[in-house]
């Protein structure tokens, strides 16, 4: 019985962010069987998942905050994962509300898985990969991009979150579960952002437009939890900056000059055309 007990062990001394999760999602599980049920209405429902929502990001805060500050006194609100956390509710939040009411069509969750798997299949072809992350690639955003542009930004959000979640498979850089949001989840949502350029002239500023919005939310990561990486003399800002636009600015790059090229933007049209026509 030994593996036995090794393993009752190993679960009693798992880190208290999992626990929390756990618990989360079962509350979350026994919410969502209760609203099938009919014993909770609609209203009920949202009320009670967002207050699981706030008790979660204040357990992030609370269990991710330092235990000093300056050798003075305790205190999370001079925190950068207090700041981080903040960011990542900000951007669930948005997320959340941007695909509520969203209906999707068969054609269009068809389209989207599509998308998702192209942008995989083209992330996986790195062409250059930096050491705490970020990779520059042939184009590995443009499928959401364009995806986006032919259904809406909320749509594009929706592949987009599935795409970043299909990068921890590619050997995530995980530090903090904020981390996780703020590099692997919230970044390639806001390339949903290209849905708001869906006419012709507009594709390639809308590409460079979804670029700087990933970019700004990458940024945020490496200011909140990869400071310590900073060369001694140089600012957090600058080495964030550098570093982020080294992997960024070219990826970006790539999709804008791609869709510069009248028969490649003309492709895309068609695309974008004929999902209009097949939507309800």
């Amino acid at each position: 019985m030994n593996w036995f007990t090794d393993f009752i062990q190993d679960v009693l001394e798992l880190p208290a962010v999992v626990w929390i999760l756990l618990g989360l999602l079962v509350l979350i599980g026994l919410i969502m069987a209760l609203h099938t049920k009919g014993k909770l209405n609609k209203q009920a429902t949202y009320a009670s998942v967002g207050l699981l929502f706030v008790a979660f990001v204040a357990a992030m805060i609370l269990l991710g905050a330092p235990a000093e500050l300056d050798g003075t006194e305790d205190s999370f609100f001079y925190s950068p994962i207090f700041w981080g956390t903040i960011a990542a509710a900000i951007g669930m939040v948005g997320l959340v509300v941007c695909l509520s009411g969203k209906k999707f069509t068969p054609h269009m969750l068809s389209a989207g898985a599509l998308s998702v798997a192209i942008g995989f299949l083209l992330s996986c072809l790195a062409l250059y990969h930096l050491p705490q992350g970020g990779t520059i690639t042939p184009a590995s955003m443009l499928p959401i991009m364009i995806f986006s542009m032919a259904y809406s930004p909320a749509a594009g959000a929706a592949a987009g979150t599935v795409y970043g979640v299909l990068q921890l498979v590619q050997g995530a850089y995980v530090v903090h579960p904020i981390q996780l949001l703020l590099d692997y989840v919230l970044p390639f949502a806001v390339l949903g952002v290209a849905g708001f350029f869906k006419k012709e002239k507009l594709m390639p500023l809308g590409a460079a437009v979804a670029g700087f919005g990933r970019f700004v939310v990458h940024f945020i990561s490496g200011f909140v939890f990869f400071y310590m990486y900073a060369p001694e003399g140089q600012s957090v800002f600058m080495y964030n900056l550098i570093y982020n636009g080294s992997y960024m600015l070219p990826d970006t790059i790539i999709c804008v000059v791609l869709l510069c090229i009248p028969q490649v933007r003309s492709a895309m049209m068609q695309i974008i055309r004929g999902a209009k026509a097949k939507q309800p």
